[in-house]
């Protein structure tokens, strides 16, 4: 009996600490990053080897460059740790957004064979699928979707017709950019202030349907995508995707009256580009 106790003892501030932390997560998707910038100073002092304060530190870190390094450092220095999958789809993520999709490759065939118990894994299928998609190598795409939905039977890849099809669904009353983008044209980019002017002015009735390109956890792999697209000419906004679970920023380009148009320029987009897309309803 006093074994179990003290056994119990011991977990128990590893349980109050867990907790913690998971308020910090809930501060962050309401937006509240200041408030948890300030505490995990304080973290960091209290526990300064803890992979659960490395990853949230990650997290919060509006640099994508420097978030890469954290989420590498949870990895190399906590590879058995809860976080180190975590860690891992966030440098996935990060990879996939900057067009690197060989290395996205490399990297979720080592998260697939590192941690096959993870409840990451439809995720990080997804943008392997994705990357090969991309890369216009359907004989991968036809063969990985095969593999691993054989075996795993309850994974959830969300991948269709040579699609990267959308995991959340779309809360348009979360943000203020949930309405719709400017319409599509390559032009030089323009500021956020100036798509939602025009923003305002071309809404219409009926349906509009614009290109999502990606959705991602990290906020700063969203703007990293959405950035990157703006240079080559495209109209691009950031959209909040929600689920029960967590929140997404989904990256769009343009509006469109159907589907048909959309389509049609999102097809020369990738052919141009190589960049992969899904229609969806705004």
């Amino acid at each position: 009996m006093k074994i179990f106790l003290y056994i119990i003892f011991l977990f128990i501030p590893f349980l109050l600490f867990s907790q913690d932390l998971s308020s910090y997560y809930k501060m962050i998707e309401k937006g509240d990053l200041d408030s948890v910038k300030v505490a995990l100073s304080e973290l960091q002092k209290k526990y300064p080897k803890s992979p659960e304060v490395l990853y949230l530190s990650g997290v919060i870190e509006s640099d994508g460059e420097r978030a890469l390094l954290i989420f590498k450092d949870v990895l190399s220095q906590f590879s058995s740790s809860q976080r180190a999958d975590d860690a891992l789809l966030k440098i996935i993520e990060y990879l996939y957004a900057k067009g690197l999709y060989r290395k996205t490759v490399k990297y979720t065939k080592e998260m697939i064979r590192q941690y096959p118990e993870s409840e990451l894994l439809d995720q990080c299928v997804h943008l392997l699928l994705c990357s090969f998609n991309v890369m216009n190598k359907r004989d991968s795409v036809d063969y990985y979707y095969a593999y691993y939905t054989a075996l795993y039977p309850e994974i959830n890849v969300n991948f269709q017709s040579y699609r990267c099809t959308p995991q959340f669904s779309l809360k348009e009353s979360s943000v203020s950019e949930s309405k719709s983008g400017p319409e599509l044209s390559y032009k030089k980019p323009v500021s956020d202030v100036k798509t939602q002017k025009s923003l305002k002015k071309k809404i219409s009735v009926g349906p509009k349907y614009s290109i999502q390109i990606g959705a991602f956890s990290m906020p700063s792999n969203a703007y990293a995508l959405r950035d990157r697209l703006k240079s080559k000419g495209y109209d691009v906004f950031v959209q909040e995707l929600k689920s029960k679970k967590r929140t997404l920023l989904a990256v769009k380009v343009g509006s469109f009256k159907n589907r048909e148009e959309a389509k049609s320029f999102a097809e020369r987009m990738k052919k141009k580009d190589k960049i992969d897309y899904v229609i969806v309803k705004q």
